[in-house]
């Protein structure tokens, strides 16, 4: 499909799925944009510097999703949601997706059809099969195709995954989840591995990280490499003694940090499945400086604060979800006062939110630097480095 057609294709959806936002924006429009959002929000603790941009601002997400539905003629249709419903866009092609993700998704969709699957209805609760998350490797190539069913047996499995392999043959492993909630989130709890390892590989900055099927993992990998090496140039790793890598995931700042300069790292997560990934991607790095809890990053914090024989980070990586830190874990940072606070946020607005509590009386915004990880859309991530006052 030629590039001209694929944007045709793209903007007769992007008013429907809501993903492309900007795409009537030129790049460098999006990025004034996104920069005077950043000044705007954050330039009250310190200027915030030019915006990283993308290299290629398309065709960068690695992780790539498709829904079903049982159509009225009977046969089974996939692609999108409609922007807030659960209505099904017919789509196979995005402008932001990674073409070989996409590949995959639409084999395994193609697979499923041919399968004779029926599509989740869920206003009936009827049907089998609800999604497919495809999720590629950019470095290493391997690709994971995960099927969400109601139920943990599949059908057919044999030829499922004999079809995938013949419309797709890049992929590496085939996973069957199962999501018999009434929920919108995606993937269920349940996993079975139907074919390959059950997992695919990565590397960032010089480290290689396992991506299970549930596990958190960057969509933008190119980018994500200049956000964490913004965050630890920020860190003054050079002069780190502990780090403390909070809402961890599955360590990848963390095992990056204690690669690169810092003494020693402790990372803490409440998902105890991303803690075993971390462990894993330890093993996978040979790196010894780093350990790991299980633990909710605000209760961890406050007892780390409590007890005076336990040793103190002095430097504190944080990474929350969109929603920002809790009041607990702010309070504990300021007890425990660390010499630096690195900062990364998906939303500057919850980040300004926090920085106030902390910039109050503790520390002072040393520079903040915002990094564009999601072009065509109005997502923005920023890193902030604080010093103790």
């Amino acid at each position: 499909m030629s590039e001209t057609s694929e944007k045709f294709h793209c903007a007769a959806h992007r008013h429907n799925c809501g993903g492309c936002q900007l795409l009537d924006l030129s790049y460098r429009e999006q990025l004034e944009q996104k920069q005077a959002l950043a000044n705007r929000l954050l330039g009250r603790f310190v200027r915030p510097e030019p915006i990283l941009q993308a290299e290629n601002p398309l065709y960068y997400r690695c992780k790539v999703t498709r829904t079903f539905a049982q159509g009225r003629d009977g046969r089974l249709h996939w692609g999108l949601y409609a922007a807030g419903s659960h209505r099904v866009l017919e789509q196979t092609d995005c402008l932001l997706e990674d073409p070989l993700a996409a590949a995959a998704a639409n084999a395994a969709c193609k697979a499923a059809a041919q399968c004779r699957y029926e599509g989740f209805q869920e206003d009936r609760q009827t049907g089998l099969i609800r999604h497919v998350l495809v999720r590629r490797g950019i470095a290493t190539g391997q690709i994971m195709v995960i099927l969400v069913a109601v139920t943990d047996r599949l059908p057919s499995s044999r030829r499922f995954v004999e079809l995938v392999l013949q419309n797709c043959p890049q992929v590496t492993t085939i996973v069957l989840n199962q999501n018999n909630r009434r929920t919108s989130a995606v993937l269920g709890d349940r996993f079975k591995t139907l074919y390959g390892p059950g997992h695919i590989l990565d590397e960032l900055c010089g480290c290689r990280f396992v991506i299970s099927p549930g596990s958190f993992y960057q969509v933008n990998p190119m980018q994500t490499e200049k956000l964490y090496r913004t965050a630890m140039e920020f860190g003054q790793l050079e002069n780190c003694r502990l780090a403390l890598d909070a809402y961890c995931g599955t360590g990848t700042i963390g095992l990056v940090a204690a690669k690169n300069g810092a003494q020693a790292v402790m990372g803490v997560e409440s998902n105890p499945n991303a803690v075993r990934d971390a462990l894993t991607n330890a093993k996978k790095n040979h790196i010894q400086n780093i350990r790991f809890f299980a633990q909710d990053a605000g209760t961890f914090l406050a007892k780390l604060a409590q007890d005076a024989e336990l040793p103190k980070p002095d430097l504190i990586f944080m990474d929350p979800p969109r929603a920002g830190s809790s009041e607990v874990f702010l309070q504990a940072v300021c007890k425990i006062a660390p010499r630096r606070v690195v900062y990364i946020s998906c939303d500057p607005s919850t980040q300004a939110r926090d920085l106030q509590v902390l910039c109050k009386k503790y520390y002072q915004a040393e520079r903040i630097r915002p990094v564009d990880m999601f072009p065509f859309t109005r997502h923005l991530e920023t890193v902030a480095v604080l010093s103790r006052r």
